[in-house]
């Protein structure tokens, strides 16, 4: 074979060699963004995340955690306060009909929420395991005798708590019980109720613009 035949066969197996190694070794990493590594002080100087929410707070703050009983049934379309919430439980209540739990800070200015209903035992263990108070209109049976042996202010509409609840004469019984933040305010203070110890929640650092919502 002619000499300058092969030297320009082993140029063009060179270059090939060399294309096929950065495009598979050097390629892919050449434009990914190296973010830094913040030293210790730099972390703990960082915003505390708020245990329900994950979201930045100014500063550590005291707070008790609200457990309101929802409406979910398929004709109510107005639940306001809900969007306000920190958690939301969902779980089926009876006849294929889902039931929600929404959890909030009583920091919080929620100016109204509900419609509120009924509650279920396996609700009350979810709530128990933030302390604080749970909202609610009556129960089954036996959620009306679990709640009495677990850490929790039981604030019942159906009874002696009523003046916590109002009722909406525009909306259909029994879809129409309300309450606002001041009412918990009110028996808080009545009840002194105490701090939630929350185990915060697990929350990766995701950019909002790389969130899945």
């Amino acid at each position: 074979m002619n000499r300058r035949i092969q030297i320009s066969i082993a140029a063009v197996l060179t270059v090939l060699v060399g294309a096929v190694f950065y495009y598979s070794f050097v390629a892919p990493y050449a434009h990914r963004r190296v973010l830094p590594v913040l030293p210790l002080e730099a972390e703990a100087a960082q915003k505390p995340s708020h245990p329900l929410t994950g979201l930045p707070m100014e500063s550590d703050q005291d707070f008790f955690v609200i457990s309101v009983m929802y409406d979910n049934f398929p004709g109510v379309n107005y639940r306001p306060g809900l969007e306000q919430a920190g958690v939301v439980y969902e779980a089926l209540a009876e006849g294929g009909i889902t039931r929600l739990m929404a959890l909030f800070d009583s920091t919080q200015e929620v100016k109204n929420f509900g419609p509120i209903r009924s509650i279920r035992p396996y609700f009350i263990d979810w709530a128990s395991e933030y302390g604080g108070a749970v909202m609610h209109v009556g129960g089954s049976n036996e959620a009306l005798q679990k709640i009495k042996d677990v850490d929790l202010e039981d604030i019942d509409q159906i009874g002696a708590d009523e003046l916590y609840f109002t009722r909406d004469e525009n909306y259909e019984a029994p879809h129409n019980v309300f309450s606002s933040f001041s009412s918990w305010l009110k028996f808080a203070e009545r009840l002194s109720v105490q701090p939630s110890q929350v185990t915060p929640w697990k929350f990766a650092q995701t950019p909002l613009d790389q969130a899945v919502l």
